[in-house]
């Protein structure tokens, strides 16, 4: 498997060709019949790591920091479930960038790390448990390729859902994501991402933040469109004050009235709504239960 893996990369353009190989303008043109399917079955050297050097010494290495070793950041993520019916009102006018999200096996992140020289400059690099690879299409149809990593999540003043992340994604080349894509045997979902800007604070202190409005279209092993999508909204801060803020409702996101907040919702309703269980398990039993719990939560508080 491989082998056949090292050849690919050995005749895959590092640089990015609009017309070839474009996960993201297939996606564009087929409205979601995208990405090749995921094997019914794995077998054993599907998940293991392959053999120096013949997949990570052939990835192209992007330019990264690598003055002084630096700590990796925090992101505190804030969650909530958004109505359809308030959806549309939230998003109108508004042109989304498109999504596909991949997951890397955990056997895949210590020659990750070693590859990109991750220990180098980041400290506390062995606790990066979680490898994903994201392709970003923006609506004049530009699109660009990250690698990241994350920690497990923490709990963190208000907010249970921290987690250390690096300073910064690692840019790659979208030859490299198509060949990492097909190793990511953890799940990958397809989502619309709908960008909201605001204020968090006092008027006259206030900082500007952004929420992220995601629709989600498709996921699962093996990948599908959803029959019918869902919609969260995330606001990142890394500020323990800006979180207090947003929590005591001292912003200018309204609309977060009318939505649930799933910070505050008891964790095993929501944990399978996670990013990761959608790549793995699309809109599965357990996905259907907690949006249906959700949507009952909302309607009893409105």
């Amino acid at each position: 498997m491989f082998s056949h893996f090292s050849r690919h990369l050995l005749t895959v353009n590092t640089e990015h060709r609009p017309n070839t190989r474009d996960i993201l303008s297939i996606m564009a043109q087929q409205e979601i019949h995208l990405i090749q399917q995921h094997r019914g079955g794995q077998s054993k050297e599907d998940v293991e790591p392959p053999d120096r050097p013949g997949v990570f010494n052939l990835l192209k290495m992007p330019a990264l920091p690598r003055e002084k070793v630096v700590e990796p950041a925090i992101e505190a993520e804030l969650r909530y479930f958004v109505p359809l019916s308030l959806f549309k009102e939230v998003t109108e006018g508004k042109k989304p960038l498109l999504i596909v999200q991949s997951y890397l096996p955990r056997t895949l992140i210590p020659d990750l790390l070693e590859h990109y020289e991750i220990h180098q400059w980041v400290n506390y690099a062995d606790k990066f448990d979680v490898a994903r690879i994201r392709a970003v299409q923006d609506p004049t149809g530009t699109s660009s390729y990250e690698l990241e990593f994350k920690t497990p999540k923490f709990s963190s003043g208000n907010v249970r859902s921290s987690r250390h992340i690096l300073p910064h994604p690692i840019p790659i080349t979208a030859s490299d994501f198509t060949t990492l894509q097909e190793h990511a045997t953890d799940g990958t979902l397809v989502k619309r991402r709908y960008t909201v800007h605001g204020q968090i604070g006092p008027k006259k202190r206030a900082t500007p933040c952004v929420a992220e409005v995601d629709e989600f279209i498709a996921g699962g092993i093996p990948h599908k469109k959803f029959e019918t999508s869902f919609v969260t909204v995330d606001i990142e801060l890394s500020q323990q004050q800006l979180i207090h803020r947003l929590i005591s409702g001292q912003h200018t996101f309204d609309f977060l009235a009318k939505c649930v907040d799933m910070n505050i919702v008891n964790s095993k309703l929501c944990s399978p709504l996670s990013n990761r269980k959608i790549a793995r398990n699309g809109l599965g039993d357990k996905q259907i239960k907690a949006l249906q719990s959700l949507e009952r939560i909302r309607l009893a508080a409105s």
